[in-house]
C-alpha cells in the first residue's frame, strides 16, 4: 500500500543495518567484522538483482531494489571508516527519499488500473501525467542520474569503499550496475508509446500530486539547496562516528568515485537490455528446480527442529522454561568465572540478628521447595520476603526493606486471589527431590555471581559519584530515589513502560471479574471487613507521605505506590453493596496511561529549554526543591498503582 513508503520501506527495515553501523566504530577492529559483512552485503545485492530480474509486479521489484539498498549499507557498515559512516547516512538517507514516491505512485497506478504487473502497466503513465513525472524523477533518482539524491548516494557509497579498497569498489560498482539496471526496467515499460491499458477507475489528481510532492521535496532537498542539510546529515554522521567536520557536497569533481558511477550507469543500459529480451530467459530460470527443492527441505528441516526444540523447552508450563532460563544462566556463569582464580570474600557477621535470620530464612526456602500445597508456598514464600527485608534493614537500606515488604504483601494478596478464584488448588507434580535440587542450584548460582561481584575491585565505584552529586546536583538525601528518578531516569522509564503494557494485557486477559453468589457462612465476618476498611483509609494518607518524603527519606513514588496498592487491595477484598468501589477498576488503564504521560512530560519539559531528555528542571524557595524528577516520581507512582489495580480488580465480586 502506499502507506507502507513511510512505514515500512522507507523506515523499519533499515533498524538493523542502522545497528550495524551504531557498532561499527566499536567493532570495526576485530578481524572478522570487515570480511563477513562486505561478503555479506555483495551477496545481497547480487541475490537482490537475480530475485528481481524474473520479477513482474513492480512492488516485488521495489522490494528487491531495497534489499540490494541494504547490503550497500552493509558494506559501508562493515568498513566502518568516517567516510563509510557519512556514506552511510547519506545514502540511507537518499534511498528513502527516492523509495516513498516511487511506493505512493506504484500505488496509484494498482488504485487506477488494478494491477502491478509491468507488463499489463506499459503506457499507463500518459493518462496520469502526475503519477508519470513522480516515477520518472523518482526512478531516475534510484539509476543514479545526477543532481538526484540517488546520484549523491551512490557518490559518496563509492567514495567511501574506493578509499577502503579499489578492488572492493569495482565489485559494488558492477553490483550497482544490476540495481540500476532494475530502475531502468521498472522505469521504461510505463513511458512505452504502443501501449496504453484501459483504467479501471478515477484516481483523485490529489492523490497523484501527493506522489509527486516528495519527488519533487526530495530534489529540492538534496540537489537543488544542498547546503541546508549539511548540519542535519553532518550531526548524523557524527553520532555513528563519522569525522567533525563532514563535509556534503554535491559535486566532488572528477574522481574514481565518479568514474565507477558513470561506469555502473553504462553497464545498468546492458543489463536492462539483457532483461528485457523476452527470448532470453533469465539466469535463476535454469536453476529454479534445484533452489526451490533445497529451499523446501531447509524450511522443512527447519520446521521439525524447531517443533522438537519448541516441545522440549516449551511445555506448556513455566517450570519448564524456568528450568531452561536456569540452565542458560548457570552455564554462562560457570563459563565466565574461574573459581578458584579468586578469592572468596569472608562473611563479616557484625551481629547476632544475621547469625539467628539466617537459618531461618534458610529453613523457610527449604520448606517453599518441599511444599506440597499452594497455601502452604504463599505462607513459606512470604516469610522468606519478610526475613529477607529485616536483613536488608539491619544493614542499613530501608529503602530496599520497605519495597521487599511491600512487594512481598501485594503479591502475596495477588496470589491469594488467584486461589481464591480457582476453582481446583494446583498441586506440584515434581519429585521434592528435583525442586530441591533446582532450587538449590538456583542459590548457588546466585551467591557465586554475587561472590564474583564482591571479589572485583574498582578505583572509582560508580555509587561514589551518586553519594557525592546526590544533594548537591540533584538536591536529595536520599541516594536510591535520586538514582530511580534522576540519573537512571531512563531505565526507571523503560520499567514502568512494563508494567503499564502488563496492566493493560491484564484488563484485556482477565477481563471482568466473575459474578459469583455468595456462600453461606464462607463471607468475612463484619469486624474484619470494617477493620480491612480502616487500615486502608489510614495506609492511604501514609502512601501520599512517602510519596512526597522519597527524595530526602526512605520512599518515594514506587513505595508510596504500593502503600496505595495495598490499601486499593484490601478495598476491593472487602467490598460489598454498601462499600462499593467498582468505580475503581474500570479506571486502572487510565490511571496507568495517565502515569506515564506525567513521565513523558516530565521527561521533555527540559529538551523544551535547550537540555538533554530526561534533565532535571528544578525551583528553589528556600530549603524547598521542586523539579522535573518529582513529576516523573508522581508518574511512577500512579502507573505502579494503575498496574496493581489492573490485576486486582478481577478479584471483587460484581454486585448488582
Amino acid at each position: 500500500t502506499p502507506v507502507s513508503a513511510f512505514l515500512h520501506s522507507a523506515t523499519m527495515v533499515k533498524a538493523g543495518v542502522f545497528l550495524l553501523a551504531s557498532l561499527a566504530p566499536a567493532l570495526s577492529e576485530h578481524p572478522w567484522w570487515t570480511p563477513v559483512l562486505t561478503t555479506s552485503g555483495i551477496l545481497t545485492v547480487a541475490t537482490a538483482v537475480l530475485r528481481a530480474s524474473r520479477e513482474d509486479d513492480m512492488k516485488s521489484i521495489l522490494a528487491s531494489t531495497t534489499l540490494a539498498a541494504l547490503g550497500f549499507l552493509t558494506i559501508l557498515a562493515g568498513i566502518g571508516s568516517p567516510a563509510a559512516l557519512l556514506g552511510f547516512v547519506i545514502f540511507l538517507t537518499a534511498h528513502a527519499l527516492y523509495k516513498a514516491p516511487l511506493f505512493l505512485a506504484v500505488g496509484n497506478l494498482e488504485k487506477r488500473y488494478g494491477t502491478r504487473s509491468l507488463n499489463r502497466l506499459r503506457g499507463s503513465v500518459y493518462s496520469a501525467p502526475w503519477v508519470g513525472a513522480a516515477l520518472a524523477i523518482s526512478a531516475l533518482s534510484l539509476i543514479g542520474v545526477a543532481p538526484l539524491p540517488g546520484f549523491i548516494g551512490k557518490e559518496y557509497l563509492l567514495k567511501a569503499v574506493w578509499a577502503y579498497s579499489p578492488v572492493l569498489a569495482v565489485a559494488v560498482a558492477l553490483a550497482a550496475a544490476g540495481v540500476l539496471g532494475l530502475g531502468l526496467k521498472l522505469l521504461v515499460p510505463l513511458f512505452d508509446r504502443y501501449d496504453r491499458p484501459v483504467p479501471r477507475t478515477t484516481v483523485p489528481r490529489s492523490m497523484q500530486i501527493a506522489a509527486l510532492l516528495p519527488a519533487i521535496g526530495s530534489l529540492l532537498l538534496m540537489a537543488v539547496v544542498p547546503q541546508s542539510n549539511h548540519e542535519l546529515l553532518g550531526s548524523a554522521a557524527t553520532s555513528l562516528g563519522a569525522a567533525a567536520d563532514s563535509s556534503y557536497k554535491l559535486w566532488h569533481g572528477w574522481t574514481p568515485a565518479l568514474g565507477l558511477g558513470l561506469l555502473a550507469l553504462s553497464l545498468s543500459v546492458l543489463v536492462w537490455h539483457v532483461l528485457s529480451r523476452p527470448r532470453v530467459a533469465p539466469l535463476p530460470a535454469t536453476f529454479e528446480p534445484l533452489f526451490d527443492n533445497a529451499f523446501a527441505n531447509l524450511i522443512t528441516m527447519l520446521r521439525e527442529t524447531a517443533n522438537s526444540v519448541g516441545k522440549l523447552l516449551e511445555a506448556g508450563r513455566l517450570q519448564s522454561q524456568l528450568m531452561v532460563m536456569l540452565i542458560g544462566i548457570g552455564a554462562l556463569t560457570f563459563a565466565s568465572i574461574n573459581i578458584m582464580s579468586w578469592a572468596v570474600p569472608t562473611p563479616n557477621y557484625e551481629g547476632w540478628i544475621q547469625l539467628m535470620l539466617t537459618p531461618v530464612v534458610v529453613v523457610a526456602a527449604v520448606m517453599a521447595a518441599r511444599a506440597k500445597h499452594p497455601v502452604t508456598l504463599l505462607v513459606s514464600l512470604g516469610f522468606v520476603g519478610l526475613l529477607v527485608a529485616l536483613l536488608f534493614l539491619w544493614y542499613s537500606a530501608p529503602d530496599l526493606a520497605l519495597t521487599q515488604l511491600l512487594a512481598e504483601t501485594l503479591l502475596l494478596l495477588l496470589l491469594a486471589g488467584v486461589l481464591f478464584k480457582s476453582s481446583k488448588l494446583p498441586t506440584p507434580k515434581q519429585p521434592v527431590v528435583g525442586r530441591l535440587l533446582v532450587a538449590s542450584a538456583g542459590g548457588i548460582i546466585t551467591a557465586l555471581l554475587i561472590l564474583k561481584s564482591m571479589a572485583l575491585e574498582w578505583d572509582h565505584p560508580i555509587s561514589d559519584f551518586h553519594l557525592t552529586h546526590s544533594k548537591a546536583s540533584a538536591f536529595g538525601a536520599n541516594a536510591v530515589n535520586v538514582i530511580l528518578v534522576d540519573f537512571r531516569a531512563l531505565d526507571t522509564f523503560g520499567e514502568i513502560i512494563v508494567l503499564a503494557i502488563a496492566a493493560l494485557g491484564a484488563t484485556a486477559a482477565l477481563g471482568a471479574p466473575v459474578r459469583r453468589s455468595p456462600v453461606p457462612g464462607n463471607s468475612s465476618t463484619p469486624w474484619l471487613k470494617t477493620g480491612g476498611r480502616l487500615v486502608a483509609l489510614m495506609l492511604i494518607p501514609v502512601a501520599i507521605w512517602m510519596f512526597w518524603r522519597g527524595h530526602n527519606a526512605p520512599g518515594g513514588g514506587f513505595i508510596g505506590a504500593l502503600f496505595a496498592s495495598s490499601a486499593i487491595a484490601m478495598c476491593i477484598l472487602n467490598a460489598d453493596k454498601r462499600f462499593n468501589v467498582s468505580w475503581l477498576r474500570k479506571r486502572a488503564h487510565y490511571l496507568s496511561l495517565s502515569g506515564l504521560a506525567i513521565a513523558v512530560l516530565s521527561a521533555l519539559l527540559p529538551v523544551f529549554s535547550g537540555q538533554a531528555f530526561f534533565t532535571g528542571l528544578w525551583w528553589h524557595h528556600g530549603d524547598l526543591h521542586l523539579g522535573t524528577p518529582l513529576l516523573f516520581d508522581l508518574g511512577v507512582f500512579l502507573t505502579v498503582i494503575g498496574f496493581a489495580l489492573g490485576f486486582i480488580r478481577y478479584f471483587q465480586p460484581n454486585h448488582s
